[in-house]
């Protein structure tokens, strides 16, 4: 049942995809200008942004070029005004019908009408169709006040200097399951002539109780290659672990277990319906959310250096992390690890042990990803393509030592002339360590805002990750776009035990601001099959995930 369901969902996503595209092609009103617009500085790039190349805006598209005729099609008339051009007053085209995209296409493709037979999609896609327009009008609404009070040139006159290149800001994240965090970052663009970028943030609230990082990037100061240096402490009292494995999610409730919160029972004393010694997590997959606590501290240096169109990246990380159990600030809402499993049997949470390891990786990517649009910055076309491999050596009582690998690709394809996009990802890591040789937080995971979305974050976690995703983006107005996308997914001990008939399935919607250069939140709303719904203010965009190193 479960898997018709999902089937069902996955038909009726992919029929709004097609009914949005039929209902585009209907429209008669101009596509989104190239007009060139007013230059304003762009508005503060997250982390995972600074990770990518820059996306560079297309030069040919910046030159009209003329209309050519499809080979067989009828030519277009020589002595035809030019489309959206002054008619002169007394020519044969006085008074006629002002064509719109749609007539420029039929007289290019030799079309005199929509075909009489575009009544059978329009009737099937009738229903999800005006279901998907009745969803983007809170989304619309939002990216309406976004451009129409130009928010981003207001946020910048206010917080950053006159060149645009010193600046102190607050920041604010939220996450469902996390709650707030709030905080003010701190960024020189311009540090030392050179394009260099050093940024400080601190903040609170949410998954962290404390965070602090210094980033430094050498930015175009050494040309096309450059260095990078991070520094951050996080405390992060409630952090999640759902157990190890793809098992559907078993509640307190389900177990009797759900009374025994918030009764002053022993964190690390396992609930009686998990036995006396909790669930082994290596053995038995049963999923069950709990909540542990982590400090870290992260320093990392990284070289880049270009070869032709592609670009290299090695970089050295050095973590210490101490476990403990969590806080959850006077009321208890899920069970603490050591109420569910046995936390003997996960490296890191024996009383006073601390972790810490070098992690060395290389990765090579290449990104033809561009612009279609002159005025702002939104991919449309090209390729992003990584493959990266690490090697993780432990200290004291980590006994790392394995093997990451993975790859992250994505395709961007153009629609309707390039006004709107349709993006494919597929992204895979593994490790070559057996779970009780590794950290668990150190296992690849699925689940969050960026991977998986729709699940909890970090609500799968395993040996090997393997997720694919499909998003429909187009324009809502000059700085704003909405999306619509389906994850798919699933986490396992190794490709032996990789089951491509059993994967988890996520669908959502969504909206992004962007300024010129950089993409400035992606906000979304996303749900699964099992019941998770995820609500996400995310500040990486989907083509790039943050650096293995960070993300613990």
């Amino acid at each position: 049942m479960t898997r018709i369901r999902a089937y069902a969902a996955f038909g009726v996503l992919v029929a709004s995809l097609a009914a949005t595209t039929v209902a585009s092609a209907q429209q008669t009103d101009e596509p989104p200008t190239d007009a060139p617009t007013e230059e304003t500085p762009p508005g503060e790039p997250n982390e995972a942004a600074q990770a990518a190349e820059p996306v560079q805006a297309d030069e040919a598209a910046q030159a009209a070029e003329p209309a050519v005729p499809a080979e067989g099609a009828a030519p277009v008339q020589a002595d035809a005004p030019p489309l959206h051009q002054p008619v002169t007053p007394g020519s044969a085209f006085e008074g006629a019908p002002r064509p719109g995209p749609q007539a420029a296409r039929n007289a290019v493709a030799g079309v005199d009408s929509p075909s009489p037979l575009l009544w059978i999609p329009r009737a099937i896609f009738f229903v999800p169709r005006w279901a998907l327009e009745a969803a983007f009008v809170p989304l619309r609404g939002l990216a309406w006040v976004y451009d129409r009070y130009n928010l981003a040139a207001r946020f910048r006159l206010v917080f950053f200097n006159d060149a645009q290149t010193f600046g102190v800001f607050p920041v604010a994240f939220f996450e469902t399951g996390f709650g707030l965090n709030a905080g003010a970052r701190m960024v020189h663009r311009d540090l030392f002539g050179g394009g260099e970028r050093l940024t400080v943030r601190a903040g609170a609230g949410g998954r962290f109780q404390q965070l602090y990082q210094l980033q430094f990037d050498s930015g175009t100061s050494l040309g096309n290659n450059g260095i990078d240096f991070t520094v951050e402490w996080e405390a992060r009292p409630r952090d999640r672990f759902f157990g190890i494995g793809s098992a559907e999610e078993t509640r307190l409730s389900d177990v009797g277990a759900g009374d025994l919160l918030n009764t002053g029972l022993d964190e690390s004393t396992p609930f009686p319906p998990f036995g006396p010694n909790g669930i082994d997590p290596l053995t038995d997959s049963t999923s069950v959310e709990t909540r542990f606590s982590q400090d870290i501290f992260r320093a990392e240096l990284g070289v880049r250096r270009n070869f032709g169109p592609f670009q290299t990246r090695v970089s050295g990380t050095y973590r210490y992390r101490n476990f403990g159990e969590p806080d959850f600030n006077g009321r208890q809402q899920n069970a603490a690890i050591g109420q569910v499993y046995d936390t003997t049997k996960l490296i890191g949470l024996a009383p006073g042990s601390s972790l810490s390891n070098l992690y060395v990786e290389f990765d090579v990517s290449r990104d033809t990803r561009r612009s279609r649009r002159r005025s702002v910055w939104q991919p449309g076309e090209g390729y992003r393509a990584e493959l990266f491999a690490g090697y993780t050596l432990g200290f004291g009582d980590d006994p790392s030592d394995y093997v990451r690998y993975g790859a992250d690709l994505s395709y961007l394809l153009p629609l309707y002339g390039g006004d709107r996009t349709l993006v494919l990802r597929g992204y895979v890591e593994g490790v070559t360590a057996a779970r009780d040789e590794i950290p668990f937080t150190d296992l690849p995971r699925l689940g969050g805002p960026v991977l998986l979305r729709g699940y909890d974050r970090d609500r799968f976690r395993d040996r090997l990750a393997a997720m694919a995703s499909l998003e429909y983006e187009y324009p809502l107005a000059r700085n704003a776009l909405a999306f619509i996308f389906t994850d798919i997914g699933r986490v396992s001990d190794g490709w032996d035990d990789f089951e491509i008939d059993d994967l988890d399935y996520t669908f959502g919607i969504g909206l992004q601001t962007h300024s010129q250069t950089a993409p400035q939140f992606r906000l979304h709303l996303a749900g699964s099959l099992d019941g998770d719904v995820l609500l996400a203010l995310s500040f990486d965009p989907v083509f790039v995930t943050r650096p293995r190193s960070q993300r613990d």
